[in-house]
């Protein structure tokens, strides 16, 4: 593998290990517009009893080859550090300007979704209806309320199977199904405060989730690429509901208790609801600049690396 896909694979794998830190984007959205998701998916599912017989018998290199392991191996590296590095800073910017944060993401969300739909052929009855499918079931999941679970080990690891299954599809957001579930505060203060034991019992469930999903996503892209895509795309639009940027936070006045919400408002309906400056100019610029990053790592990612389905 060459110099410049290592270091574009790293690249790739930080900028997946950020997203992947935001409820509301995946990083397999990333995966898919940059052109490794088919490669990613190939790779993750070659973890089987022929990789398992190559490692019981000490043809370790072979193992390597076998599961794409350096192009795994890179991919994790920068995931890893990306989560290491940044989980403190998404977390304040989740606390002290979501608006910015989400603008950005929703310039990343409206590029992406351009870039897959342009890798669909033609446009039979069929492809509405999985687009709008998607839409609907991302609706739906996004208007669910977060439940609280207990912090033990099972719990841990019962998250860690759903987000890492989560995580490689493009659309669901593995930390939004963290939120979901009640543990996505959890793991951040366990990512910042290296707790050690709770991100191994975390780990494992990932690894396993995202090993049980890798075969079925491959065997449904392989014989419903284009269905299966718009599905995709249509979970990514439905998300919007979840990163609009301008939300104001209410009372829910059909619980019984003092239960919170948030809903989407226009930009000039939010400084009159929350009385907080919308900052317009400068959401609208990051939103530009969300966008064209997205255009130009797909740009770059079409360029240097070989997709392998």
């Amino acid at each position: 593998m060459a110099i410049t896909q290592i270091f574009l694979i790293i690249l790739n794998g930080l900028a997946m290990g950020v997203v992947d830190l935001i409820p509301g984007i995946s990083g397999g959205t990333l995966a898919l517009i940059t052109g490794i998701y088919g490669r990613l998916v190939t790779a993750i599912k070659c973890f089987d009893i022929k990789a398992f017989k190559l490692v019981l018998s000490g043809k370790i290199l072979d193992f390597i080859r076998y599961v794409d392991g350096v192009f795994l191996l890179c991919l994790g590296i920068g995931i890893i550090i990306s989560i290491f590095s940044f989980a403190r800073a998404v977390d304040y910017m989740l606390d002290n300007q979501p608006l910015l944060l989400f603008s950005f993401f929703t310039g990343v969300i409206v590029a992406s979704s351009i870039v897959l739909i342009r890798k669909i052929g033609n446009w039979p009855f069929s492809n509405y209806i999985s687009i709008f499918f998607g839409v609907i079931v991302a609706l739906l999941l996004s208007g669910l309320n977060e439940y609280t679970t207990p912090n033990t080990s099972v719990y841990v690891f019962m998250a860690g199977i759903i987000g890492g299954g989560a995580m490689l599809l493009p659309g669901i957001s593995g930390s939004f199904i963290l939120l979901l579930v009640g543990k996505y505060s959890y793991m951040i203060n366990a990512v910042k405060e290296f707790d050690v034991f709770v991100l191994c019992v975390f780990g494992l469930g990932y690894f396993v989730g995202v090993l049980s999903f890798a075969k079925l996503l491959s065997w449904v892209l392989k014989r419903h690429f284009q269905i299966s895509l718009l599905f995709l795309i249509g979970l990514m639009l439905g998300s919007f509901n979840k990163i609009w940027p301008w939300r104001i936070v209410e009372n829910d006045d059909s619980s019984a208790g003092n239960n919170l919400y948030s809903r989407s408002v226009l930009p000039w309906e939010y400084e009159n609801l929350s009385n907080s400056d919308p900052q317009i100019i400068i959401s609208i610029t990051i939103i530009i600049s969300g966008f064209v990053l997205v255009i130009l790592m797909h740009r770059i990612g079409s360029k240097f690396i070989r997709i392998k389905s």
